[in-house]
C-alpha cells in the first residue's frame, strides 16, 4: 500500500478533487469558502437520480447527521471517472483500517 498516495480528478472546469493520503479537498468556487477537507474516515458519498444525469452529494459523517455536505450534478461520463476515484478512496481507507489493526 502507497502509504500517501495522490491524485486529483477534475469533474468540471469549476470543480476539482484531490486525494492524498488520508484526506480528499473539494475546491471549488462554486460554495463559499471555496476549499473544503474531508478526513476518509468519516466520508459520506450519496448518489441520486437527477434530471441532467446523477446528483451526488459528498460529506462527512457525525455522531447524529452529515455535515459540510457538498451537492452537484454530474453526466455520465463524469460519473464514471468519479465512481472509479471514489472505489480508489475506499479501498485505501479499508487499506488504513486493515493496518491500524
Amino acid at each position: 500500500m502507497n502509504e500517501n498516495p495522490f491524485e486529483r480528478l477534475a469533474l468540471a472546469e469549476d470543480l476539482h478533487l484531490t486525494w492524498q493520503g488520508h484526506l480528499l479537498t473539494v475546491a471549488s468556487p462554486r460554495w463559499p469558502p471555496g476549499i473544503f477537507l474531508f478526513d476518509l474516515e468519516y466520508l459520506t458519498v450519496e448518489r441520486k437520480p437527477g434530471r441532467r444525469g446523477v446528483k451526488v452529494a459528498i460529506g462527512s459523517r457525525g455522531a447524529q447527521i452529515a455535515f459540510q455536505v457538498l451537492r452537484f450534478d454530474l453526466d455520465a461520463d463524469a460519473l464514471r471517472r468519479f465512481e472509479a476515484f471514489v472505489s480508489r478512496l475506499r479501498e485505501h481507507r479499508e487499506a488504513l483500517r486493515a493496518a491500524a489493526g
